[in-house]
């Protein structure tokens, strides 16, 4: 069984006869055994792999047979997009402008950038984009972080918006951060007449 980070799990029904106990161990957190419905259920909040075992026992007083049987329930993390610096920076026409650095887990990246008449438009001139990401194992699941970085000199002024998708790569809901980058034109000066040096 598969759910996704702070989801509730479709419930388990457990099936048993009146004269047998059943306990079970090894649930992840939030998620119980219910004796008085006969299910498991509730909402996981630790991500990772569960396997758990249900045990049944005899209720009477000489020794039975004890029953068992085990499952796995898989908790996903869920996918998590946040700006680590200001998201909407603004800079002139030539001038290098503040990075915007991004930080990710769990999700592969696509970036669409508009301009100011909200159409889609290629990656703004001399914009670099930077992507890093490591891995880890967590309760038996690989999870991956990373920092998305947008940096550069930008030559051509406009107003550019930027939508970055993070896709999960476990199933999860999707998450979209949006920016803003600001790039004013230079002043301009010319003489069109007259001695300038006077």
């Amino acid at each position: 069984r598969d759910i996704c980070f702070e989801q509730p799990i479709e419930d388990i029904e457990v099936l048993h006869d009146a004269n047998s106990t059943v306990r079970v161990t090894g649930l992840p957190n939030g998620v119980t055994y219910k004796e008085a419905e006969h299910k498991i259920s509730g909402t996981p909040y630790s991500e990772g792999q569960y396997v758990y075992t249900i045990m049944a026992t005899s209720n009477f007083a000489h020794a039975c047979d004890t029953l068992s049987v085990t499952d796995t329930i898989t908790v996903k993390p869920l996918v998590t997009l946040a700006a680590a610096t200001n998201a909407n920076p603004s800079t002139c026409e030539g001038v290098a402008m503040s990075d915007i650095r991004i930080n990710y887990s769990n999700a592969t990246l696509n970036i669409e950038w508009k301009n100011d008449q909200n159409v889609i438009v290629d990656q703004p001139a001399d914009l670099d984009t930077n992507m890093t990401v490591t891995s880890s194992m967590i309760h038996g699941i690989q999870t991956t972080s990373g920092t998305y970085t947008i940096s550069g000199t930008p030559a051509t002024a406009g107003i550019y918006t930027y939508a970055l998708t993070a896709t999960s790569t476990m199933g999860c809901e999707p998450q979209i951060l949006e920016g803003t980058v600001t790039v004013s034109p230079q002043p301009q000066l010319a003489v069109t007449s007259g001695n300038a040096a006077q």
